[in-house]
């Protein structure tokens, strides 16, 4: 059956006007272009109708033609779509190249495929899959519809696997019309005798001619069926490929920055534990490298050994959350490197040994006006700044994918609350069921009018004030202040001791007690003890900060006017030199 061509606006509205009765040379005049031009458009757009109408034989279709100026007729039309919508909706809903790598993922995770292998090169990239695979109908009917998803009509999951299917909007290959010109894929399904190869050209609706036409008019695609025997393709196997030709510049760009592990293999763990121990975060990296970490991130594969959290694998959430996604049983490898969440936790030493952190488990199920919300996960909190600082807030998964990055706003909390502690969390939440309605088209954020948002933002504040900051203000910075003033105060004794063992000798002690209130120390030769008198008036009504400056100064005072015997020049010396002493001694302590 010969290829059906449709007709544009422009034959439409010319075979319109000739219906009616418009003579060729008004239509001419009309639209200022020659009678031969009319003519030409005419028999074009018979050409066409008569072509649709001998192939919808026997089918009611609706009748061809323009919207006029008639009156007291009601009259139909269809909405039309101009060919800039390709450009718009790409450049407008995938802002990075990772999150446009991720929709081709989905596609591979939605299919069942257990393994994904991609390859980035210079002027290509390949991504190759053993999933189910599609055929020529799959093809036409769904992955080159736009805004139309048939992947849950026979259910939420996958029929192998049991995933849960991430696809439902229908917006797939748009997301890598950024990154390339030529998009071709090539895919067959189990115990067939063919496969397909098609072939999408994006650069034609960025031409500047392609502004006058419609959608349809360039988004025209190739594809040819082969039998699998003759390329050499076992009849039961099961694939999709896919190749980004003519890479965009921009994208190319990317690739080449690969600095600082250049084009060696390196791994997930390595590449964290460079942003670790030179402090850069992930920003500091290549390009390359933090798409490479961002599809790690976003992507619906395994955690790194001892993620996410070291130690604490009895915590039973993320056991649970570790057991699934082990049992999806997905690899992803790009260049070599096998993609995994690149989350562990802690990432130093200190923190590690002196156990400084902590779980907060979650699970919890919301009803609301659009059904119910259900989630669980984890948000981690520690003694000190989240490294890398780009995962300092909370990531929320949706069908085990990422939604964005981690939300450092914390779903908007209110700033300038807790703003030290909210530097110290990092956290994953798993919805089981809701909030999909609620993300944007991108999957890359939520509207935040949408109920389910509401709710989960409204419980995740009230779950940070009254477990997490609860704890850290408790058990990291209450309890840390309290060791550290400890420690001063022994640092504040020994240094008084030691004081009093150098002037007066070794036999001499040091304590504090109570006399008269007009005496602030004394030197007690009898029993060979200085005293500090703990209630005389400066000490305790100056500031906490002068306190100990002033008793030292009062020891110090009174240790010269006994090495002076009564000689005023003396004693004034002897003090100089006592207080100048005594700062070259503590130089590097701090009070």
């Amino acid at each position: 059956m010969s290829e059906i061509e449709m007709l544009t606006a422009k034959e439409i509205e010319i075979l319109t006007a000739f219906e009616r009765g418009i003579s060729i040379s008004a239509i001419a005049e009309n639209l200022r272009i020659s009678r031969e031009r009319v003519l030409e458009y005419l028999k074009s757009a018979q050409r066409k109708r008569n072509q649709i109408l001998m192939r919808e034989k026997g089918k009611v279709i609706p009748q061809i033609r323009a919207i006029d100026s008639s009156l007291n007729i009601v009259q139909k039309g269809t909405m039309k779509v101009g060919s800039q919508i390709l450009k718009q909706l790409s450049e407008g809903i995938y802002t990075s190249p990772a999150g446009s790598l991720k929709e081709l993922i989905s596609n591979s995770y939605d299919s069942d495929a257990t393994e994904v292998t991609i390859e980035l090169q210079e002027d290509e990239v390949t991504i190759r899959d053993n999933g189910s695979g599609m055929d020529w109908s799959d093809f036409d009917m769904e992955f080159a519809f736009i805004s139309r998803s048939m992947k849950r009509y026979n259910g939420e999951y996958t029929s192998r696997y049991e995933r849960p299917i991430i696809g439902f909007i229908g917006i797939g290959f748009i997301a890598v019309s950024e990154l390339c010109d030529t998009l071709i894929i090539k895919s067959g399904k189990k115990d067939s005798d063919i496969f397909f190869e098609a072939k999408i050209d994006f650069s034609k609706y960025r031409t500047r001619e392609a502004l006058d036409k419609e959608f349809y008019e360039v988004s025209e695609y190739e594809l040819t069926n082969y039998r699998k025997e003759d390329k050499k393709i076992e009849r039961e196997s099961s694939f999709t490929e896919v190749k980004l030709k003519n890479l965009r510049p921009g994208f190319k760009k990317i690739l080449r920055d690969r600095k600082p592990f250049g084009e060696r293999k390196t791994s997930i763990e390595e590449i964290m534990r460079v942003t670790s121990e030179r402090g850069v975060g992930v920003t500091g990296l290549g390009e390359y490298w933090q798409m490479i970490l961002g599809l790690a991130l976003i992507c619906p594969v395994r955690y790194m050994r001892d993620g996410p959290v070291i130690g604490k694998q009895s915590d039973k959430t993320i056991s649970e959350i570790k057991s699934y996604m082990e049992s999806c049983n997905f690899r992803i490898q790009v260049d070599g490197i096998e993609l995994v969440r690149p989350i562990k936790f802690p990432n130093t030493d200190i923190i590690f040994n002196t156990k400084s952190y902590a779980i907060h488990s979650v699970k919890e199920t919301i009803s609301t006006s659009e059904g119910d919300i259900s989630f669980k996960g984890y948000i981690y909190s520690q003694h000190g700044l989240i490294s890398p600082r780009e995962y300092i807030g909370i990531l929320v998964r949706v069908k085990n994918v990422g939604v964005g990055g981690f939300d450092r706003t914390l779903f908007e909390y209110p700033s300038g609350t807790n703003q030290l502690f909210r530097n110290w969390i990092c956290g994953e939440i798993f919805i089981e069921e809701g909030l999909e309605e609620a993300m944007s088209i991108n999957r890359n954020s939520f509207k935040i009018t949408h109920p389910h948002y509401i709710a989960l933002r409204n419980w995740l504040h009230n779950f940070l004030d009254k477990e997490v900051f609860k704890y850290i203000r408790t058990e990291y910075y209450l309890k840390s202040r309290k060791r550290r003033q400890e420690r001063r105060e022994m640092e504040y004794l020994e240094t008084f001791d030691s004081i009093v063992k150098s002037e007066l000798g070794k036999e001499y002690k040091f304590q504090f007690g109570v006399l008269s209130k007009d005496e602030p120390v004394r030197i007690d030769k009898k029993r060979e003890l200085v005293i500090v008198n703990e209630i005389y008036p400066v000490f305790y009504s100056a500031p906490k900060k002068f306190e100990n400056i002033l008793e030292r100064m009062f020891v110090l005072f009174e240790i010269a006017v006994e090495k002076s015997e009564g000689n005023f020049d003396r004693l004034k010396r002897t003090f100089h030199e006592e207080v100048l002493k005594w700062i070259s001694e503590n130089r590097d302590q701090h009070y």
